[in-house]
């Protein structure tokens, strides 16, 4: 199964492919695209570049655009703590997450078990 995911940041597009069988998971492609404002047309520019018989699921998070487009979407929060139980399993988890946009940077205090146990705070 391939997933696409695909962040909307303030100044790039950040994609990735995913391959996951039953016990592999690998990264197929994964890219940023500059938007130099027009996230639109560099998501339409980026997407006609996506082969839609080869994508099985789609996922989108980015704090502003992501409400721009009709697909799945995650908050950020969602998406580290995903993220967090992808990489470290039943853990040991880090205890920060940094999360270092183009014009944000928000630090994720994280809990023995892999939430986010405090709000972010901006650095």
């Amino acid at each position: 199964m391939k997933t696409l995911g695909i962040c909307f940041g303030a100044t790039s597009i950040q994609y990735v492919i995913l391959q996951a069988d039953i016990e592999v998971k690998s990264v197929v492609t994964a890219g940023r695209i500059v938007h130099e404002g027009n996230p639109q047309k560099a998501f339409i520019d980026f997407i006609g570049t996506v082969d839609p018989f080869e994508i099985d699921r789609i996922a989108v998070t980015g704090r502003n655009f992501r409400s721009s487009v009709t697909l799945t979407s995650l908050s950020e929060a969602e998406a580290v703590e995903t993220a967090l139980a992808e990489e470290f399993g039943e853990g040991p988890y880090p205890d920060v997450v940094i999360s270092c946009g183009g014009e944000t940077q928000l630090v994720y205090k994280i809990s023995p078990s892999g939430n986010i146990i405090s709000a972010p705070a901006s650095l």
